[in-house]
């Protein structure tokens, strides 16, 4: 009956999933290229989602149905669906532990573009995490993967996050070399919205140092840059911000308000916290500088709020959670690659020893042909041929057996036995063919060869 009712259970959830998944998505799917596909998937989970939750449900059911299939891009593009959710609701150390996930999945795969894709969501979310010093860790391991085949772009997008958490981590300095380096490649392709960014990240960085007067150039070049190029609202809420951080120092509360409302506007729009944090941060400063310490409570409270909601000790914790899962996977990975390495080197040893078999075979089977060689010397190549060719299925098969003993030394030594026992009289009959054959044949031709000779001995006399 649990059986029945199991059965029952596994067509109804079969059923929903293929509901979300009719046929025309199936062969569309699968008559697309790479890249296609993954804009085709993330356009169905948003065509078909009304909501966050359903979003996260519908990628869910994706992820169970391409891991059927093995499906490697289906699998990972899902993933990233899942992380997606987690991110835009502020669980960033969820977030981070699907991002790793693909990570370690690219990793496995040697696959460039991949690794550097995922490392742009992990650092994007060390970033949305205030995980400044992870962070940094994070985009330099990814410059490790970067190449001129990933193009420019790749390079001044690691710069930029490098000298951007630099700058919220009181290295300025190191900030300030890293953004002008990502200024000079956005600068050398004449990329404007690139431009915008890197910019900013230099301002941020003398505006970390307190040099405010050589920041704001920057910063009206980076507003520039970012309304020429049609910029997205987080840029505008990011840049309104800085200005409004530079104009508090400088206790110019009327800009701070000015820009600070501009930021919140926009941050409230795309759900933007960490830059809601930084206005209500600079608000409930300046309304205490100026006395209005009503205001300033009211601000203090609303930031503490979203610190408590995606900056507590226990978000924090869950982070180091997904740090450390992530070592575990990143030490399994290696030795999984390891693993791979070794087998890939026994396979070519497998290779070359096949050939160099089917070498020895062919050139032992000419020479029996011949009358180069005697019936001893075929007698000792054959014996050596045959022993080397059961050797080798022995050391074929040793693995396998170990895999299936699961190394336990009885069952070994049994399976051995067992093996022993067909191979040695299969051993003594194909020698015995083998010697006797070759021999029989080898003497045919000696003989053919002899006669030759003294016929063409006699004809030598008979014309003399």
């Amino acid at each position: 009956m649990r059986l029945f009712l199991l059965g029952i259970f596994y067509v109804l959830t079969a059923n929903t999933l293929f509901a979300q998944l009719p046929d025309s998505f199936l062969v569309r799917y699968n008559a697309l290229g790479s890249g296609a596909k993954i804009n085709y998937i993330y356009s169905f989970l948003r065509n078909t989602s009304k909501t966050n939750i359903e979003y996260y449900s519908n990628a869910t059911k994706l992820l169970d149905y391409f891991t059927k299939r093995n499906d490697e891009i289906g699998i990972t593009t899902s993933i990233n669906g899942i992380a997606e959710y987690y991110f835009q609701n502020g669980d960033n150390a969820e977030a981070l532990d699907y991002y790793y996930r693909n990570l370690n999945r690219k990793k496995l795969l040697n696959d460039t573009s991949g690794i550097i894709e995922a490392y742009i969501n992990i650092i994007s979310t060390h970033d949305n995490a205030n995980n400044f010093s992870d962070g940094i860790t994070a985009t330099k391991n990814a410059l490790n993967y970067v190449t001129q085949d990933t193009g420019d772009y790749s390079f001044s997008f690691y710069y930029c996050f490098i000298a951007n958490f630099c700058a919220q981590s009181s290295q300025p300095d190191t900030g300030i070399y890293y953004a002008q380096k990502a200024i000079a490649v956005d600068e050398k392709n004449n990329n404007k919205r690139r431009l915008a960014f890197s910019i900013a990240t230099l301002a941020e960085n003398y505006i970390a140092k307190g040099e405010n007067d050589i920041a704001l150039p920057f910063l009206k070049k980076a507003m520039d840059y970012t309304i020429e190029t049609n910029g997205n609202d987080g840029m505008f809420a990011f840049l309104y911000n800085d200005y409004a951080q530079i104009y508090l120092a400088k206790k110019q509360y009327d800009s701070v308000f000015f820009y600070g409302k501009k930021s919140v506007l926009l941050s409230n729009k795309i759900s933007y916290q960490q830059q809601k944090l930084r206005t209500f941060e600079y608000f409930y400063r300046a309304f205490d500088q100026i006395g209005k310490y009503d205001s300033a409570l009211k601000y203090y409270k609303l930031a503490i709020s979203i610190k408590e909601n995606n900056y507590s000790v226990e978000k924090a914790k869950a982070i180091e959670a997904a740090k450390f899962k992530q070592l575990v996977s990143q030490k399994e990975l290696e030795e999984k690659q390891l693993q791979l390495i070794m087998e890939r080197k026994q396979n070519i040893q497998y290779i070359l020893i096949a050939v160099s078999l089917v070498t020895l075979l062919i050139v032992f089977f000419l020479l029996s042909r011949s009358i180069i060689v005697n019936e001893k010397w075929i007698s000792f190549f054959s014996v050596l041929g045959l022993l080397v060719f059961f050797e080798f299925i022995n050391l074929v098969l040793h693995p396998f057996l170990e895999r299936i003993t699961h190394h336990n030394q009885l069952l070994m030594l049994l399976a051995l036995v067992m093996l022993a026992s067909l191979l040695i009289p299969l051993h003594h009959k194909l020698e015995k063919w083998t010697k006797a054959k070759l021999i029989e044949k080898n003497k045919r031709i000696r003989l053919a060869q002899a006669k030759k000779t003294i016929i063409e001995l006699e004809n030598s006399e008979k014309s003399i």
